[in-house]
Formats: structure tokens, C-alpha cells, sequence
């Protein structure tokens, strides 16, 4: 380690097992990695799953992602991304001061679907956003998450209620693009404004800590960033640099 920040010099040659990132996937009208950016954040509760009976709170979010050094078990997500592109890349999380519910219970969205191409695809998260940013339209001006002014927001924070399983997509975190559109194939405009990049992330992720043993545990006491920290690197188009194949 060094004493720069508690930032580790890593011998990448020592690796034993690269993965080729040279090639990244698909990215299309994704957040920018440069400049002074406005980062819209929505907290999503439901009906049978509510912030205030769980005892979740917006202001731990506003640590987590804006939050100076000292105020969180790491970094906050801006901190962690101004530092490491040499102060080049200023971001403000702009964390509704409300939790916004759907329409519907969560099991309903959880098994959500749509036809994509042949195949069923969920969509239950991304009819949220929709619902979200349909709810926001006359509230505020969306339009100022849009800094390249491509008509696309530069990227949507979802972070939900859900309870973690790693064996469902909608109870994990990940970056996606959106895939929900009208009939004739078009994204739903909101403030002369569309949304596609997205970052789906329960809140339950901050409190994640672990025992003497290494099995995962939740404490509200914890101010864990590091989900959000690894899954926005994917909204500002960084591939995963473990192998996702496991082969």
C-alpha cells in the first residue's frame, strides 16, 4: 500500500488469469467519463416492502454517494470516481428527497416480462423507471441529467427495497440498458428526454459486512459503498475484469 489515500500499486503482470479487456461489449448513449455531471438517483419502495418499515434512510444514501472521505467504510461513489480519473470526472448523485412506489406490489414487477425478439424477457425494473420518471415529468426538469444533450439521460440510479438473492436477477444489482418502449419501438419521453442506461441496486447492499468465518451479514450500522462503487463503473462503460464465463 501506499500512503496516497490508502491506494495500492498493483503488479498486474504477477495475474495468473486475465481476462481480455481490450474488446468491450455493446455500450450505446451511456454517462459520460468526463466533466461535471448531474446523476439522477430514484429510491424505489413498494407496497409490501416499505423504506420506513425496514428502516431505510435517504440520508445514508447521500453518504454513500456523495459523501466525503470519512463518511462512509470507503469512498463515496463520487469521491471514488473523481480520484481515480485524476479529477476529471466531477459527479453529483442528485438522491430524490422522497422513495418513490410503484403502482404495483413488488412480486408483480419481480415477474414482469415482455416480448423481446421472441423471447421473454423481465421487465419489471425497467417499468419502474418508467413509471418513476413519468411520475417526475412537471416536478423536476429532467432534461438536466442529459449533459452531452443527446435527448438521453445520461444514467438512472434505481436503488430498491428488495431483499439480496443472488439467484434473481431482480433481487441483485447490475447496469442495464432499457429495453422497455412504446409499440412502435420507442423509448418513452419524458422532459424531452429519454431514459436508457440505468443502475438496479438493492439498498441493502450498503449494510453488507461479514463475520470472522466470511459469510455475508447485513448491519444498518455499515456504510458499505462498494456495490455501487463496482456497478456504476459498468454505467460508465467499464467491462467486469474477473471472468464472468467461469470457464
Amino acid at each position: 500500500p501506499t500512503s496516497n489515500n490508502g491506494v495500492y500499486n498493483v503488479n498486474f503482470e504477477n495475474g495468473k488469469y486475465v481476462k481480455n479487456v481490450t474488446d468491450q461489449g455493446y455500450y450505446l448513449d451511456g454517462c459520460p467519463t468526463t466533466g461535471d455531471l448531474n446523476v439522477l438517483v430514484i429510491p424505489v419502495e413498494f407496497s409490501d416492502r416499505t423504506a420506513s418499515s425496514l428502516g431505510y434512510d435517504l440520508n445514508k444514501l447521500e453518504l454513500i454517494f456523495n459523501g466525503e472521505t470519512g463518511t462512509t467504510d470507503y469512498f463515496s461513489v463520487s469521491e471514488y470516481y473523481n480520484i481515480s480519473s485524476y479529477g476529471q470526472l466531477n459527479l453529483n448523485f442528485d438522491i430524490l428527497d422522497e422513495w418513490f412506489m410503484p403502482e404495483n406490489n413488488m412480486s408483480y414487477y419481480k415477474n414482469l416480462t415482455m416480448d423481446y425478439y421472441g423471447s421473454e424477457i423481465n421487465c419489471g425494473d425497467q417499468a419502474i423507471m418508467d413509471e418513476a420518471l413519468k411520475y417526475l415529468e412537471g416536478k423536476i426538469d429532467l432534461s438536466q441529467y442529459d449533459s452531452d444533450n443527446n435527448n438521453i439521460i445520461d444514467a438512472v440510479v434505481l436503488v430498491n427495497t428488495v431483499e439480496i438473492d443472488k439467484d434473481s436477477d431482480f433481487n441483485w444489482a447490475y447496469r442495464y440498458w432499457n429495453l422497455y418502449t412504446d409499440d412502435e419501438g420507442y423509448y418513452y419521453e419524458y422532459d424531452g428526454v429519454s431514459a436508457n442506461d440505468y443502475l438496479w441496486a438493492s439498498y441493502q447492499f450498503i449494510m453488507e459486512t461479514y463475520d470472522e468465518e466470511g459469510n455475508v451479514e447485513y448491519d444498518k450500522n455499515v456504510l458499505n459503498p462498494y456495490t455501487f462503487i463496482h456497478e456504476f463503473g459498468h454505467v460508465l462503460g467499464a467491462d467486469d475484469y474477473y471472468d464472468t464465463a467461469y470457464i
